[in-house]
């Protein structure tokens, strides 16, 4: 699988760290399996294995301005989607969804959806 980053442009935090399985909890319910510190503490780790797809990740940088997901496409645009609903609408910070080879624009309004039509290639 590929991996994506999501983050602040801008070097914004997107979530409260302490607060990472709770969010998780909330959007993923029953798919989140563990929440757990690695890389000596320097990322948090949700390990996800939904009954509509295989199991994933998604990677919380201890800075709080970055996510970094190994899901399907239809993961990681949700991932992204639900990243930046994190932080308000009136936000100036842009968010993007980005690998080695391109990225896209992450605004308050996009949906799942619509998440890969916003990829343009680097």
């Amino acid at each position: 699988m590929m991996s994506y980053q999501v983050a602040s442009m801008n070097g914004d935090q997107l979530f409260p760290v302490a607060d990472v399985d709770e969010l998780a909890r909330q959007r993923w319910g029953d798919a989140v399996k563990w929440v757990r510190p690695t890389a000596a503490d320097r990322q948090m780790t949700v390990s996800l294995d939904p009954d509509d797809g295989p199991a994933y990740s998604i990677r919380f940088d201890s800075s709080g301005d970055s996510v970094e997901t190994d899901g399907t496409r239809e993961q990681t645009a949700a991932v992204a989607v639900w990243a930046r609903s994190l932080l308000p609408a009136s936000t100036s910070s842009e968010i993007w969804l980005f690998d080695w080879n391109g990225h896209a624009a992450l605004t308050p309004e996009l949906t799942e959806d619509q998440v890969w039509d916003r990829w343009v290639d680097d």
